[in-house]
Parts: structure tokens; C-alpha cells; sequence
């Protein structure tokens, strides 16, 4: 393999976009370049001040275009490499984060018509004003097709792209009218990067349930006449496979990225999906726990069980010739971020600062020096609902506060609480017959804490491996362009070369496994309780709605 040659990865995170600059030859990240969205995510109300129903959370997608411009330009600069060196591009997107456009992929957001209608703007993935049209869904199919609701893990999510879609029919129908198609943001910025209209098959697979040989759910369109023909209309493209070429780069764009155009384009694969063979996973058994922002358990396997609380399984959806499963928490790192910002005292913050250290390490390191349960607290971890469970109308808790909690007991039983969530994904795997050993983490949480690391690992019982502290969802991105570019014949040999798997591993500690054990029995009954037998966080949300 040349080692001249280099392709580049784009991760559209939650609030930003980075690219990374990477030698096809080994996978060694020259240079990398990150941008945030001018309006981060809007949840309270739009750009010209209107305002937004409760519990959504949109986008403005001009912004995926600046980040994308400002990250490459910034990553290439910095990488010094000759732009004729470099082969190709592919980006991954969270998802669903879903658009509605017109017939030349224009944002409805972007007509003056529809500045200020909410549904004509980008919603992303932990929008979560569709759960109502979820739970139809979910009724829907257990009547009509109930061998799809196996691949949901047995409920419909707001956050897939059907839901988001009713949800725009039910709330805002000039919009749905007007629209020419509705889009995954992946997709939408690799149509503007090839010049056609790309649709990801395994998107498609994974976020609205569509299956080989079977297309688009037929009962869907019985159900609402109005997306009768929605395959041909609303999800028209050019259908591509995963790892897979999507296009070339045309000369608009790539006189606006300082590349040369004709340049390969892979297709878009999802940003926690593409992180596994980031890490280096690319076969039978292995997972990874994508940790950043939200969490997904991901991992592939030869054969289809129905896993309970899966959130897609799907064939061909996130490597080629492997079924994908997908699990997730729709909080986790952010979670810390909101305890850290809204909820520590003055003194915290003062007692960081005087030190040079950030209040997560001065948290972190108090949170230490504890053993598992001394803290007295049991937190349920559904601050931005239960993405498992597909119920986003459950909301987070703290169990045994008294006057003498303290801060980093509080953090601690915060990180406890994700852990258990993971171990609660990774028992819903196993009871199907489908183990894992070693547990493969990408994310900056991975190298960022390594006392989260070690809990996850004492409350799971399972050892992780690390990745380097680079980007693996960029990493991943780069293989995909350097398959689509025909460097390498097939994804398997761009992992072997490119990966970014440390050398850093947390085994379990057998006593403090031992120890969580019970506190994670009580973390299952306190989460079976509040979303099987008392509906009470249902009607506080209700009731905040002014329901």
C-alpha cells in the first residue's frame, strides 16, 4: 500500500463536526479539525425567535454544511499533504436526524415560507416529540407485522425516522404536503457532496425498518393513505449499500472543501455504528460501547435473534455480511455535563479553579476514593428518556438523598447508574445466547476517565479495551472512503490496517463486581417498577405539558 495516500473521515456529532486527515497505508491520523454548529441544538426556540413545543430539539442544516467546509479546509491545512494525495471522503451522522426537502434537496427551512414552522426544520436524533406516533407504530406492527417489531426490539422509537415523519403529517400538514422528500442529514449532506440524490441502505435498514426483498412497511401505508407511494416519493434516491461508493465529489463542492473534484464519496454510515470498525472490530462477537454524548452498544453477529430492547437489528447495517444490533442510552456523557452545570454548588467550582483542574476531574477524583454502594444513592439514568425500552416520557431520579450528600457522591452514582444501563443492554444480549467477552470503547469518555472505565468493568464483569484518544467514528469514516475509493477490496482488510485500538485495558475487579451486584438488583426492580407498574414519571410529564 502507498503510504502517500490519505482519505479523510467527517463525524457529525451532537454539536459539532470534526475531520481527520488519515494515511490509507496504516491509519495514522495526520491531522484533525473540529467545528460546532452556529445554533448547537435548538430547543427552545427558532433562529427568528419563534418558539418550540416542549421536548423538541431541531437544526438548522446550513449548519452541517459550515462545519463540514471549516473542519476539512482546517484538517487539510494542518496535514501539509498534497490535496492530490488524498483519494476520498465519507462522513457518519447521528440518527435519525431527519429533513424535510424540496425537489432539488432544497431544506424547507430554508424557504421563507417555513422559516418559522418547526417541522420544516432538521430534527435530531433525541428529538423525542413523536413519541405519540411511536406508540401507534408500535401498536400498528405488534397487529400487522409483528416480525418487524423484532428488529425494534419490540417497541418503535421517537427518535426512528417513521415517527418523525407522522409526526410532521399530525402537526404541521403543509409542510408534509409541500415536502419532496423527507432525510436523513447523512444523507442529505452526501447528495450535496456527489451532486444526486443518496439514499444509505443501511440507514434505511436500521432507521425505517425497511428489509430486503420486503422494502418499506406495507402496513404503514394502509394505515395513513397519505404515504401511500412513500418509497417512490418521500425515500426516493439512489439506493447504496454499505461501504459502498455513493458518488464522486462535484466541483461545487469540492472547490468549496479545497479538494479535487471526482474524488470518491462513500456513503454515510450512522456515527456510533461506524466506530466499531473504527476500534477495530470487524467480525463475529466482539461489541463496543460507543461512549460520548448519548452510549450505543453495538456488535455484530452471523444469525437474527430478537435481543429485548434492541433498538435496530438489521442485516447488512452496520458490516457488510453481519446482522447489526444496536442498543443505546439516549444520555451519557451529556448527562455528567448537566450535573456539572447545573447542579454543583459555588464552592465545587472555587475549589477546581483554585487547583487548575476541571470540575469533572476534581468529581472524579473525590468519587475515587469511595467503594461501590457507600454513597447511599441509587440513580436511575433517564435523564433524556429510556432509549432501551423506546420510552422517552420516563425521566431520571435520585434514590437516598439526605442533607449529608454530597456532590461527588451524587457524580458517582451517576457514573453507577450509566454502568448498570450498560450491564442491563449486555444481559439482553447474553439471555439470547449472543456473549460477549471483551468489551471494545471508543469515545473521549474512554481515555478521558478512567475511573468510569474501571466501574463499567466492575459492574459488568467484563474487561474493556480502549481506543487510542483519536476520533474512531472519524477513523471508521476514513476506512469507509478508503474502501470506497478501492484501496482496499474490503472493509475487513481497512480495519486490519487503519484501526485506532489501544492499549489500554480495565479487567474486573472480582470483589468490587461482587459488591455492585445487589445495588444493581435494586437498580432493576427501581426501573421495572417506574416503567412497568407506576406510571407516575408518565404523568409528570403530562402534567408539565400542561396536559
Amino acid at each position: 500500500m502507498n503510504d502517500k495516500l490519505y482519505t479523510i473521515g467527517v463525524d457529525y456529532g451532537t454539536l459539532s463536526a470534526r475531520a481527520i486527515v488519515c494515511r490509507v497505508s496504516d491509519g495514522a491520523v495526520l491531522s484533525q479539525c473540529d467545528h460546532p454548529y452556529t445554533h448547537a441544538v435548538m430547543t427552545d426556540c427558532l433562529p427568528n425567535g419563534t418558539r418550540m413545543p416542549m421536548g423538541w430539539s431541531l437544526q438548522d442544516p446550513n449548519d452541517y454544511l459550515e462545519s463540514l467546509t471549516i473542519s476539512v479546509r482546517g484538517a487539510v491545512e494542518k496535514a501539509g499533504v498534497p490535496i492530490e494525495s488524498i483519494r476520498g471522503i465519507s462522513i457518519d451522522f447521528t440518527t435519525s436526524t431527519v429533513m424535510p426537502v424540496d425537489e432539488n434537496n432544497k431544506p424547507l427551512c430554508n424557504d421563507p415560507r417555513f422559516a418559522s414552522r418547526p417541522d420544516a426544520w432538521c430534527k435530531v436524533w433525541k428529538h423525542h416529540g413523536a413519541q405519540a406516533e411511536a406508540d401507534a407504530l408500535t401498536a400498528l406492527f405488534a397487529e400487522k407485522d409483528p416480525e418487524l417489531l423484532l428488529l425494534t426490539g419490540g417497541r418503535v422509537s421517537p427518535e426512528c425516522l417513521p415517527s418523525k415523519l407522522l409526526e410532521v403529517l399530525h402537526h404541521d400538514r403543509e409542510v408534509f404536503d409541500t415536502m419532496a422528500r423527507y432525510m436523513e442529514a447523512g444523507d442529505w449532506v452526501t447528495s450535496m457532496m456527489t451532486g444526486t440524490t443518496i439514499r444509505a441502505l443501511a440507514s434505511m435498514r436500521n432507521k425505517a425498518f425497511y428489509r430486503d426483498g420486503i422494502g418499506l412497511p406495507p402496513c404503514l401505508e394502509e394505515a395513513y393513505p397519505e404515504l401511500r407511494g412513500w418509497a417512490d416519493t418521500l425515500m426516493s434516491g439512489q439506493k447504496v449499500d454499505i461501504a459502498q461508493k455513493a458518488g464522486e465529489l462535484c466541483p461545487a463542492m469540492a472547490e468549496r472543501l479545497g479538494l479535487c473534484p471526482g474524488i470518491a464519496v462513500g456513503v454515510f454510515e450512522a456515527d456510533g455504528h461506524v466506530a466499531l470498525p473504527g476500534v477495530g472490530v470487524s467480525g463475529d462477537g466482539a461489541a463496543m460501547l460507543s461512549a460520548g454524548t448519548s452510549a450505543a452498544l453495538i456488535l455484530c453477529a452471523r444469525e437474527m435473534r430478537p435481543v429485548h430492547g434492541a433498538c435496530t437489528i438489521g442485516n447488512n447495517g452496520i458490516l457488510p455480511g453481519y446482522w447489526g444490533y444496536a442498543s443505546g442510552q439516549a444520555a451519557f456523557g451529556d448527562l455528567l455535563g448537566w450535573f456539572v452545570g447545573h447542579c454543583v454548588p459555588p464552592q465545587t467550582a472555587e475549589e477546581a479553579a483554585s487547583r487548575g483542574i476541571s470540575v469533572h476531574q476534581l468529581l472524579t477524583e473525590k468519587a475515587a476514593a469511595m467503594r461501590p454502594g457507600s454513597t447511599g444513592l441509587l440513580a436511575i439514568d433517564w435523564w433524556n428518556g429510556d432509549k432501551s425500552r423506546g420510552d422517552m416520557n420516563v425521566s431520571g431520579m435520585f434514590l437516598g438523598m439526605t442533607l449529608q450528600t454530597t456532590p461527588e457522591q451524587m457524580y458517582r452514582a451517576l457514573l453507577e447508574s450509566l454502568a448498570f444501563a450498560v450491564r442491563r443492554m449486555i444481559d439482553a444480549y447474553e439471555e439470547q445466547g449472543i456473549l460477549l467477552n471483551i468489551l471494545h470503547v471508543g469515545g473521549g469518555i474512554s481515555y478521558k476517565n478512567p475511573l468510569f472505565m474501571q466501574i463499567i468493568s466492575d459492574v459488568t464483569g467484563k474487561t474493556l479495551r480502549c481506543s487510542a484518544p483519536l476520533p474512531a467514528a472519524c477513523v471508521g469514516s476514513a476506512m469507509f472512503a478508503a474502501t470506497a475509493a478501492g484501496l482496499y477490496p474490503t472493509l475487513d482488510e481497512a480495519v486490519t490496517a487503519m484501526n485506532c485500538l489501544g492499549d489500554v485495558t480495565y479487567t474486573p475487579n472480582p470483589e468490587a463486581t461482587a459488591q455492585y451486584l445487589p445495588l444493581y438488583k435494586e437498580y432493576q426492580t427501581l426501573s421495572a417498577y417506574f416503567s412497568e407498574e407506576n406510571p407516575v414519571m408518565h404523568h409528570l410529564k403530562s402534567i408539565s405539558r400542561g396536559e
